[in-house]
């Protein structure tokens, strides 16, 4: 009686294929993404991960890089568009 419980219980709660292979798609974009990443110029390369990954303003990069917030901010664009363009091609 109480293993027939257990029984429905895992057939009630398990993982559709549909759920599991969006999740396995977000993972391969991820790793690809990083790929991309570490082929940018080492400037952007630094802008973005400092920008997205460290969540640090713009204002800041650039106090720490010792550069213009508007040469950051065409630094981010430019390595931005680099990504685009290769997720582009990747897909």
């Amino acid at each position: 009686m109480l293993s027939g419980h257990w029984q429905k219980l895992g057939r009630s709660t398990r993982v559709d294929d549909f759920e599991l292979s969006g999740a396995t798609d977000g993972i391969e974009r991820s790793v690809m993404l990083t790929e991309l990443v570490e082929l940018l110029q080492p400037d952007q390369r630094l802008v973005i991960v400092r920008r997205f990954i460290a969540g640090k303003s713009i204002r800041e990069i650039a106090q720490e890089l010792g550069r213009s917030e508007g040469a950051v901010k065409q630094l981010q664009l430019r390595a931005l568009e680099n990504l685009r363009e290769q997720l582009g091609r990747e897909s």
